[in-house]
């Protein structure tokens, strides 16, 4: 299955007055691994089949130079419907893991992933939490 990167593009301004734009999503390896990681479903339901990546901790507007950022740890491949739930129901997507503040890193916060408990890591693994069924 091939990977097609839909970033936002943050729009700058350059000296001379002109805009230039610069990618803010993850690179297409990096969207591969959550990809793969996902295995086509997506990866809050389970159940649907999964269309975009989501950052748990937001880029903000504009982007986000912090290379964590777009890292695995911090992508979710999730359907259309997940993601419009995780937007509008902030406060339950982060109790969910869903969304992460930015004080805490992607990779130490606990994500219901189809319905397990999981850690991400940034090589595009997971696993179970300890203590969790």
């Amino acid at each position: 299955m091939g990977v097609v990167v839909v970033g936002l593009v943050g729009r700058l301004r350059t000296g001379t007055g002109s805009w230039v734009g610069r990618s803010t999503g993850p690179s297409r390896q990096v969207a591969q691994q959550v990809v793969d990681r996902a295995g086509g479903g997506c990866e809050i339901c389970g159940v649907a089949e999964a269309q975009q990546i989501h950052h748990r901790t937001p880029r903000g507007m504009g982007g986000s130079r912090d290379p964590a950022i777009n890292m695995p740890a911090n992508l979710i491949h999730i359907c259309a419907g997940c993601h419009v739930r995780v937007e509008s129901k902030r406060v339950q997507a982060e109790g969910n893991g869903h969304l992460v503040r930015r004080s805490q890193g992607p990779s130490e916060a606990p994500i219901l992933r189809r319905g397990v408990w999981v850690l991400l890591d940034d090589e595009g693994g997971w696993m179970s939490c300890p203590g969790s069924s």
